[in-house]
């Protein structure tokens, strides 16, 4: 590698411009979503939330399990190993979790979460960003070959491409935000482009690549090469499926029906996850419809054999059987719905629900086919 080409804080203090690869026929520029459709977002019959069900809401407490809090210690030794700058720890766990596959109890792997906790920066402003950026340049002098940092830095920069953005509509960005989030951007994109070209892969830096990507509004080309490099490596590595699922979406470059084929399309992958993945990918979409098999073409027939998968091979998670009852309840299952209430008593999960109202509710349809 060429350190100079990679210096951090050469790239910061000098603010050079990378090209960026942004399709002209594209809806939005980079990291501008298209308004989303809000008659179809909110379309069908609006839930009759009764009284009842919101005082029986209200003495719900969000269930945790021990899963929940082995993350949390998990989330909380590898993000204070890298503020601590214990590097040889960082790299000698990625290359163990990459080399194990390991899976949590609820079948995310340990690579994916190791990385999403180095990302858990205490302060969200300017000065903790800065402070990860001068964190990253020790990491490099200590490990200038590293293809954990190397990954880990293209999650930052994307990242601290949207912090510059900001999270508001495209009529909201400055033109220096919108600067900084193209050069950033265009960092992480050559970073990946040589991750990409390493003798060691990783499948999370795959996945990032498609985030990159997507920020960008590179073409369809682009990521079906990321993709079949991720397949022929990591087959089961469902999280970069779930991303190109995602910027599908109408909202951002895809049109009606194409993320759902997509999700077909995966689920047929020979080696790959099957009914599994299809399902993983409808519970990342699930908050972008009021009901994902009514609005949308999504199957719940595969759904349900995917959620079967599920609690089949991680019985114990919370999560998995939040979302089949969930989905059940969408799908119009009452025999299936009311399994998994009973199942979960009040062990409701936010994450799922978005309100505990709305558990109470559609426990309330299974149990007596009223909504």
């Amino acid at each position: 590698m060429n350190r100079s080409k990679n210096n951090l804080k050469s790239y910061v203090i000098s603010a050079l411009w990378l090209p960026i690869l942004i399709g002209c026929d594209r809806k939005s520029s980079p990291g501008e979503p298209e308004t989303p459709n809000l008659d179809r977002a909110n379309s069908g019959p609006v839930e009759n939330i009764e009284t009842s069900e919101r005082i029986e809401a209200a003495a719900l407490v969000e269930a945790t399990s021990p899963f929940q809090q082995d993350l949390k210690r998990f989330t909380a030794e590898i993000r204070g190993a890298f503020d601590e700058k214990k590097f040889d720890l960082l790299e000698a766990k990625a290359k163990e979790f990459r080399d194990s596959k390991e899976l949590f109890p609820d079948g995310t792997w340990k690579l994916t979460r190791f990385y999403e906790a180095i990302g858990k920066r205490f302060h969200s402003g300017d000065a903790g960003y800065l402070a990860d950026l001068a964190t990253y340049e020790s990491w490099e002098a200590a490990h200038p070959d590293s293809t954990t940092r190397r990954v880990a830095l293209v999650d930052f920069l994307t990242a601290y491409a949207w912090h510059a953005r900001g999270n508001g509509y495209a009529h909201t960005v400055t033109d220096e935000g919108r600067r900084l989030m193209g050069e950033r951007l265009g960092h992480a994109w050559k970073i990946s482009q040589t991750l990409r070209q390493a003798e060691e892969k990783d499948p999370y830096g795959y996945e990032m690549a498609v985030i990159a990507a997507m920020g960008l509004g590179l073409e369809a080309s682009e990521f079906e090469s990321i993709l079949a490099e991720s397949r022929s490596h990591f087959p089961t590595y469902y999280p970069v499926e779930v991303r190109r699922a995602y910027s599908l979406l109408p909202r951002w470059y895809g049109k009606e029906g194409d993320w759902e084929a997509f999700a077909m399309a995966v689920s047929k992958l020979e080696g790959g996850l099957g009914d599994e993945a299809y399902v993983r990918i409808l519970m990342n979409l699930k908050k972008y419809y009021a009901n994902i098999f009514r609005d949308s073409d999504a199957d719940w027939a595969k759904a349900k054999r995917g959620l079967e998968v599920l609690n089949q091979k991680y019985p114990d998670s919370l999560q998995i059987q939040n979302f089949s009852a969930y989905f059940a309840v969408l799908g119009e299952d009452r025999q299936m719905a009311g399994e998994y209430f009973d199942k979960l008593g009040d062990a409701n999960l936010t994450e799922v629900w978005d309100k505990p109202e709305r558990f109470v509710h559609f426990r309330t349809w299974a149990r007596t086919g009223q909504w």
